[in-house]
């Protein structure tokens, strides 16, 4: 879904799973698309594609954290490499499993939510 395709959903509206995949698939698109905008290139699409169906299995919260963490490391003015990804999706979760990663995710957003509800 591009961003032409999005429509408004009103209150009484509810998507379809394809809908929702699609708006998920625009969001982790777009998170990792800035790693072209952090050094002020344009997004290269044959790479996007490389870079899309290699890191697919990551779950977008995952991608978010090394998205950030190769922004904050990465010194020097290019996208970093497949590898450099990967190095870092092993450095912050211990691991290049994406179901041990999104594993780990949903323990701790269980957790998250659990220490919130004791707080009321």
């Amino acid at each position: 879904m591009t961003k032409s395709e999005k429509t408004t959903i009103t209150k009484n509206e509810f998507w379809t799973d394809e809908q929702i995949h699609q708006a998920a698939v625009v969001d982790w698109t777009g998170v990792l698309s800035q790693l072209w905008a952090a050094i002020g290139k344009p997004v290269n699409q044959s790479q996007l594609k490389v870079y899309k169906k290699q890191l697919g299995d990551l779950p977008l919260a995952a991608l978010e954290a090394v998205v950030s963490g190769l922004l904050k490391e990465h010194t020097y003015n290019t996208v970093p490499t497949l590898a450099e990804v990967w190095s870092m999706v092993r450095k912050i979760y211990n691991t290049d499993d994406p179901e041990e990663i999104t594993r780990r995710i949903s323990e701790n957003l269980v957790i998250y939510r659990f220490e919130q509800a004791e707080k009321v």
